[in-house]
């Protein structure tokens, strides 16, 4: 999800000092002389971004700071009123087009999404691989930010990446097994497919996760269907040399969670 932050072996000029230091504040949770600095005129350092496109809001959010992001919005706004720069800074992106609503999607902090949606962050945003906060949510394993949204009807369950992804393709991908769960339960298209024509239980093979795999098949999950290549998931798995994965799908039926398995032999 996020970038290997980059590193360079230069002198440092003013800015990068400067940048190099709120950063820092921002790590050791030094909430005043984040303050201090937004209060001060001679600066203006909702511009400031390190090499990865991260703002300040950027990084209190990936910390999951609902304090000082709370903190850096509302000082922030002070400084610059309702304004267009202001909106620019609440939406701004980093290298893989991620904005700050996105990190509070991936850690699943709501008080923090709702404060920045009702100062102009865009819900709608998409990553640089069409991902929304559904998505992000999904593959974040944080359900109650997901359901949020989604009985909001701000975004569609069925929401599609620029690769055709679910949230469920992103949930099996990661190993997001309480999204998967809630997912499902929300009626989620347990079979659909991306460009590739992967199911989320082709993803859920291929990454190995045992659990979402026999998840998807008690819910309905065809494991007949074959990918762009005609792997099915039983061909996947077989390849990577998944064992158990494999004995799963190779039984001739898989009795799905309303059945008695009581009364199967």
């Amino acid at each position: 999800m996020f970038t290997t932050i980059k590193t360079k072996e230069v002198a440092l000029n003013q800015d990068e000092i400067l940048a190099s230091n709120l950063f820092l504040y921002i790590e050791k949770n030094w909430e005043d002389k984040i303050i201090s600095y937004l209060r001060d005129k001679s600066y203006q350092i909702w511009e400031i971004k390190d090499e990865n496109g991260l703002t300040i809001l950027h990084k209190s959010c990936f910390l999951n700071n609902t304090s000082l992001s709370l903190t850096i919005i509302r000082e922030t706004k002070k400084r610059l009123g309702p304004s267009q720069t202001f909106t620019a800074f609440i939406n701004s992106r980093t290298e893989e087009g991620l904005t700050p609503l996105h990190y509070t999607a991936f850690r699943g902090n709501l008080e923090t999404s709702k404060y920045l949606y009702q100062n102009g962050a865009d819900i709608n945003a998409v990553t640089n691989l069409g991902k929304n906060i559904i998505h992000l949510s999904a593959e974040g394993n944080q359900p109650t930010f997901m359901i949020y949204y989604l009985y909001k009807k701000i975004i569609d369950i069925s929401t599609q990446d620029y690769n055709k992804s679910t949230p469920l393709h992103w949930a099996c991908f990661s190993g997001a097994s309480d999204s998967v769960k809630f997912l499902i339960g929300l009626n989620a298209e347990i079979n659909a497919m991306d460009k590739n024509e992967l199911t989320p239980l082709h993803l859920a093979v291929l990454h190995n996760r045992k659990d979402i795999v026999i998840k998807l098949l008690q819910n309905g999950a065809i494991k007949e269907m074959t990918n762009t290549r005609g792997e099915t998931p039983k061909y996947l798995a077989w390849k990577k040399k998944y064992k158990d994965i494999y004995n799963i799908l190779d039984k001739k039926e898989f009795y799905p969670l309303w059945r008695d398995r009581k009364s199967v032999v």
